[in-house]
């Protein structure tokens, strides 16, 4: 069983009539959470008079003090900002943040976004990763980065598309080693579209690459960033069946998600994503190892694994019901509960009034950081950040 906490939100909800379809959601995410317990993430910030287009910002939460803001990257108009990573205990007193600072550009037909890479290596303003990019409003590559170990950060650059007459430019997966001020790419097979998404105290990567012109699958960096190795999806579908390797823990155990049109996430309902994990057998090592469902049916629902700790214990969403895959609830997978994923809805005092339906990462405590809804309104918003301690 777990006790519950809501992390609040650094303001309020968004304004009537602004636009559902803006990125990012009402209320607060939580997306990571290392073993002193202080979480990251990001939440909408209450909207001034002077300031209405600042209101969604990264957060660094802790047990002691209240969510803080971490500001914004560069203060353009029309900014958000949200923390996907930090650091563990060990390796400074204050914890290392990553994640993404958008900025809304505007060309004359328009207006797109530009997101910065970024960096709170100590309690001061958020550090530009790539300071030659963006940082005005004319600028085009876009940056995110997702995962710090204490010495490098990985995530991925892009080109934005600045005409309505180009195309999109494809994303490369990248490292900053000891935060040096340019992203480095990594390797890939070839084809353009790589992402990288986590790295562990080892310095091995997990994100997708491209294997043609249309389809990714997950894989791995090693600690030497050589060619990727690839992480497959199990061999019970189409040859078309992509993957993608979203967290890898320090014992080298991997976890994500396959299907045949694998995303950033399970909230696209019309997309047939399925939780996996890549699993070290003793001496076996992960690479080249087919991914392994979570579910046992022989139609798993519609799921996700976002995060794992060293235990091998796996956070995520599913869907319990295939006839309205918009609902999602949060589970655990944990080998010392059966080996079979659980709704976390169940292990939590159930006079609780709200719904959790994403769980996005856990501590090597068991801690778990969760986004839930309303019971009232299960589809949202608001949302809110939980955290969930084990009892």
């Amino acid at each position: 069983m777990y006790r519950i906490t809501d992390l609040g939100t650094l303001g309020g909800p968004p304004p009537l009539g602004w636009d559902s379809k803006r990125p990012w959601k009402e209320g607060a995410l939580a997306t990571a959470i290392n073993d002193a317990g202080l979480v990251v993430g990001g939440s909408w910030t209450a909207p001034t008079p002077q300031d209405l287009s600042q209101r969604y910002h990264a957060f660094l939460w802790n047990p002691s003090d209240p969510m803080v803001d971490l500001d914004l990257l560069h203060q353009w108009p029309w900014q958000t900002s949200v923390a996907f990573g930090l650091t563990g205990p060990s390796e400074a007193d204050y914890p290392q943040v990553v994640g993404g600072s958008a900025l809304l550009i505007q060309p004359p037909w328009g207006h797109a976004f530009c997101n910065n890479a970024f960096l709170l290596p100590q309690p001061e303003k958020l550090t530009d990763l790539d300071p030659d990019s963006p940082g005005a409003p004319d600028t085009y590559l876009t940056g995110i980065a997702r995962g710090v170990n204490g010495a490098q950060v990985v995530g991925h650059t892009q080109p934005v598309r600045l005409h309505p007459s180009l195309q999109e430019q494809p994303s490369v997966a990248v490292f900053w080693d000891h935060f040096a001020p340019s992203p480095q790419p990594l390797a890939t097979l070839g084809f353009p579209g790589s992402k990288a998404a986590a790295i562990n105290h080892k310095g091995e990567i997990v994100g997708r690459v491209a294997i043609d012109g249309a389809n990714f699958v997950g894989c791995l960096w090693t600690s030497s960033k050589d060619s990727p190795q690839l992480l497959a999806p199990p061999q019970n579908g189409s040859n078309s069946q992509q993957s993608y390797a979203r967290a890898i823990n320090n014992a080298g155990q991997a976890v994500g998600v396959y299907g045949n049109d694998v995303g950033d996430d399970v909230s696209q309902p019309s997309k047939a994503r399925y939780a996996c994990l890549w699993r070290t057998d003793g001496p076996v090592p992960l690479v080249a190892r087919e991914a392994e469902d979570l579910w046992t049916e022989s139609i798993p629902p519609l799921s996700y694994a976002y995060g794992l700790n060293d235990g091998g214990d796996i956070v995520g969403a599913y869907s319990p019901d295939l006839t309205d895959p918009a609902t999602t609830v949060a589970f655990i997978y944990n080998k010392r509960w059966g080996g079979v994923p659980i709704n976390l809805n169940d292990l939590i005092d159930p006079s609780f009034l709200w719904v959790l339906i994403e769980a996005r990462g856990i501590n090597n405590k068991g801690e778990i950081v969760a986004e839930g809804n309303l019971k009232t309104n299960s589809k949202g918003p608001p949302h809110h950040a939980f955290l969930l301690s084990p009892i």
